[in-house]
């Protein structure tokens, strides 16, 4: 429990001023609670005895201003448990998502996107709804429990071995149904975001839905994983029935106690009406706080499925990236390069230096490894054997490849790597000083704009599927990307599949123009035209290793 809440309440702490004026107004609650019920006896007790209008008063006003500090306290700790609670759980989703982005990418392959982003989202609200609520209910409860059996052993000191009793109780019924309620607890969160990953896939498969009139079978994978989550959900309700139900009789058992040694105090005359219902009174509070101190191990052990999830995902083993940098990408020095997948090699020591102000085609046939190649040069594929050294003097596993991705490489991949933003932000990717009015001429050069058709501008949003541009669209936007930005190396993956013949030409003239600035591109391309502009042509066939 200890690394639960070590993992989680650094979030919570970032806030920490908010969170001891919180704790605050949370004692100041628990106070008034225990306040509250025994300065009503007192007040019974005093009518009594002395009935008079200034009694009356004096206590209408004394609860006028306790319900006014109520009221402020409420208001005041809702606030703050509502700041503390969303800036905590975005923080900690945010760390996730930002280890997750530095997984390899080999990690993602045949795995479901939607499940990890609904099961980050729900383990990161669980774990700072626990920590956070619990942290403050364990105060207040505690206090509650306090003040209430500190009154109540001042009109009966006995009453403590009922409490002791009940505790005891709810403590072996957790102890009992804990593994059970865990193992089910855990099984259901799976399946709740298997279920959301099946549902999200209704609309995410629309088009090919519609295409082929293939709904029936989205409906059939879709009760499926329903059928599933219901079984689970039936399954942890019936344990927490059976768990509920004992407490519901271990409860009633307590009240009546209660009512019982109450009445025959008062009955003998050792207890006032004033105390008999201060102590009735008290039952509901210390009820309250035996079900939470109850209930704790329940919700405990669904946090725990939360953060035995989360530790699972922030232990997974991260790129290795080095820390050095470099101004420019003056050279690549392939040396004996071995690389594949799966247990089958595909190129075997490979070697060649790629050096700046020329062009270099990557050719051959459909799984020699030309993207996987391109994924090494670029640090997104660690798995190889050999060295990769950039200037002569820098190993790429040395390298801070993030950094250096982002400020010297550009790669533009044969699918369009587009977000949902405009066409303006999808081409800067957040770089800036960008002259806006060059990137609208080249787009209108590269064919994306005319001048008779208004429906594209910088300004045009792309949606969520890409669904509302073009196959031919979706590339040009990508390869302005590589026009505008100032870099040293770019990898063009079939950069003219897409291409109109004035775009394609355009792009041409545009390599030369590049090549010329000193940049080292490389063309991974099956287009014999395109080869024939290029320096140096590289098959990779040249290279298949032998597997047999």
């Amino acid at each position: 429990m200890m690394n639960m809440i070590k993992f989680s309440i650094k979030y919570i702490l970032r806030h920490y001023l908010s969170f001891v004026i919180l704790m605050f107004f949370v004692i100041v609650k628990s106070i008034l609670a225990v306040v509250a019920p025994y300065l009503s006896g007192i007040f019974i007790d005093q009518l009594i005895v002395q009935p008079s209008m200034k009694t009356i008063y004096g206590f209408a006003i004394i609860y006028a201003l306790l319900a006014l500090t109520q009221i402020i306290t409420l208001y005041i700790s809702t606030i703050l448990h509502t700041y503390i609670y969303a800036n905590a759980s975005i923080s900690l989703t945010f760390d996730v998502v930002e280890h997750m982005r530095k997984l390899p990418l080999c990690f993602y392959t045949n795995k479901d996107i939607t499940y990890f982003t609904h099961r980050i989202q729900g383990d990161s609200n669980a774990l700072i709804t626990f920590v956070l609520t619990n942290a403050l209910d364990l105060v207040s409860n505690i206090l509650s429990i306090a003040g209430t059996i500190y009154i109540v052993i001042k009109v009966s000191k006995y009453m403590c071995i009922v409490y002791i009793i009940a505790l005891f109780v709810y403590l072996v019924q957790y102890i009992l149904t804990k593994k059970m309620i865990y193992s089910n607890s855990k099984t259901l969160r799976e399946m709740e975001s298997h279920f959301f990953s099946v549902l999200l896939s209704q609309l995410k498969h629309l088009r090919l839905i519609k295409m082929f009139n293939i709904g029936k079978i989205f409906d059939l994978r879709l009760r499926a994983s329903y059928d599933s989550l219901y079984k689970a959900t039936l399954n942890l309700q019936k344990i927490m029935c059976f768990f509920q139900s004992n407490q519901i009789t271990v409860s009633s058992i307590f009240k009546v106690l209660l009512l019982i040694f109450g009445g025959i105090q008062f009955i003998n005359g050792k207890m006032t009406i004033g105390m008999f219902s201060v102590l009735l009174t008290y039952l509901g509070l210390i009820m309250n706080s035996v079900v939470y101190f109850a209930n704790l191990g329940q919700s405990y052990i669904s946090a725990m499925v939360s953060y035995n999830r989360m530790v699972e995902l922030i232990y997974l083993q991260e790129d290795c990236n080095g820390s050095e940098m470099i101004a420019h990408v003056n050279s690549i020095s392939i040396q004996n390069l071995s690389y594949g997948y799966d247990n089958n090699l595909l190129v075997y020591n490979f070697s060649y230096i790629f050096e700046k102000g020329k062009i270099y085609c990557i050719c051959g046939s459909n799984g020699t490894g030309k993207s996987t190649f391109s994924d090494i040069l670029l640090g997104l594929n660690q798995i190889y054997e050999g060295k990769i050294v950039f200037n002569n003097s820098k190993d790429l596993r040395d390298l801070d490849m993030y950094k250096i991705r982002e400020k010297l490489c550009c790669c533009i991949s044969q699918d369009a790597l587009l977000y949902e933003d405009t066409i303006l932000n999808n081409i800067l990717l957040c770089k800036e000083n960008t002259d806006i009015s060059i990137i609208d001429k080249l787009a209108v050069q590269i064919g994306l704009f005319h001048e008779n058709n208004s429906n594209l501008s910088l300004d045009y949003l792309i949606d969520n599927n890409k669904e509302n541009l073009s196959g031919g669209e979706r590339q040009k936007i990508s390869l302005l990307r590589s026009f505008v930005g100032n870099n040293d190396f770019i990898i063009y993956d079939e950069p003219t599949s897409y291409l109109d013949k004035s775009s394609n030409d355009f792009f041409i003239n545009k390599l030369q123009e590049m090549k010329l600035q000193n940049k080292i591109i490389l063309i991974i391309t099956h287009d014999h035209t395109l080869q024939n502009y290029c320096d140096v042509c590289i098959n990779l066939e040249n290279y298949v290793a032998d597997n047999s």
